[in-house]
């Protein structure tokens, strides 16, 4: 199958119950193709064989320009592909009370947050992308293929989208995933087709899928141009692992730093200097495990040092004052949770 020169003699095949992703350097082509096998494009050589009573959906990667009515609820959105079944008389009459009823149903399943029912530009682009998504789900594809689907989404709400993609092909939908995002691909997607200059270039299997591995096809271009599924084993030493880890270099940084401390000044490491760093972490610490729980629970609070300085400099005048140390503790703490009502509403 081939579209101009954008695709060229692609041999692919997407098979009920899995996630094939498709990805690429910019402008290689994958956008193309996804396009070609839900039918948006036609491909100007070569064939698409499906069958024709099956149902394709495309979830655009711009969901603002091409993926929903922006001025039109939440609730209008998602029930796109579902009148029928809110509808009575074989459609013609819309019921409202089936709409309410379906609206906040899938709300609940999707994890949408927010006003259902305004208009659904109001909501956050993680909302926005959890309704996009959700409407082609509830559209009985066979085929759903879907377009970066995590752009500019946050992390919980990344979450809950890997999840309900899975659940589809879980489901016996095949769905394909059409990203430049090389670990959402690795860990998502279950075959991985990459593309270069228009042309397959090689394809990988689960057991072989890993950033590393998509990285070195996507810039290998004179690589076999056929489906064929490449084994790339993955290192099972467990001090490669260590060592390959992206989070590697800033330790050994941090360690080889403290090594030189050590040397040059032998009290570094000393009972009053490790107590000291101990009483520093502490903070920090909590205000970690406190950015933990938002996220765990499907948020992102940028606000968490405007409420640090806040809370410091009302501590600082209350102690000033002569407060006693509980009544300062009460008072930051609901000043720290009333600042943070503000900001779920």
């Amino acid at each position: 199958m081939s579209f101009g020169r954008k695709v060229r003699n692609v041999d692919l095949a997407v098979r009920r119950g899995e996630i094939l992703g498709v990805t690429g350097l910019v402008g290689s082509g994958h956008w193309e193709l996804g396009r070609l096998l839900v039918g948006t494009l036609l491909p100007t050589a070569g064939r698409l064989d499906t069958d024709s009573a099956l149902v394709r959906r495309l979830v655009p990667g711009d969901r603002k320009t091409e993926g929903l009515a922006l001025t039109r609820s939440g609730s209008e959105n998602l029930t796109a592909y579902a009148l029928r079944s809110i509808s009575s008389l074989f459609g013609l009459f819309l019921r409202r009370d089936k709409r309410r009823d379906f609206t906040e149903r899938r709300v609940r399943e999707l994890g949408v947050r927010g006003n259902a029912y305004a208009p659904v530009e109001s909501l956050s682009g993680g909302n926005q992308q959890k309704i996009l998504v959700g409407r082609a789900l509830d559209s009985g594809a066979d085929v759903i293929v879907l377009e970066e689907p995590t752009r500019g989404v946050d992390v919980g709400a990344r979450a809950d989208l890997y999840a309900l993609i899975r659940a589809q092909a879980d489901a016996g939908v095949a769905v394909v995933v059409v990203s430049t995002d090389l670990r959402e691909v690795a860990g998502l997607c279950d075959r991985v087709a990459v593309i270069d200059q228009g042309q397959l270039v090689t394809g990988l299997s689960s057991g072989a899928l890993d950033e590393a591995a998509i990285y070195r096809a996507a810039h290998t271009s004179d690589s076999t141009k056929s489906l064929s599924l490449v084994s790339v084993r993955r290192d099972r030493s467990p001090l490669r692992a260590i060592v390959r880890d992206e989070a590697f270099v800033p330790w050994a940084a941090l360690i080889a730093l403290a090594v030189i401390a050590t040397v040059g000044s032998p009290i570094f490491f000393g009972a009053e200097n490790l107590a000291n760093l101990s009483r520093q972490s502490v903070t920090i610490g909590l205000l970690g495990l406190g950015q933990l729980l938002v996220v765990v629970v499907g948020h992102v609070d940028l606000s968490l040092g405007g409420i640090v300085g806040l809370s410091n400099l009302v501590s600082a005048q209350l102690f000033l004052q002569g407060v006693p140390l509980g009544v300062v503790l009460v008072a930051v703490l609901g000043m720290g949770a009333a600042v943070g009502g503000c900001n779920a509403l």
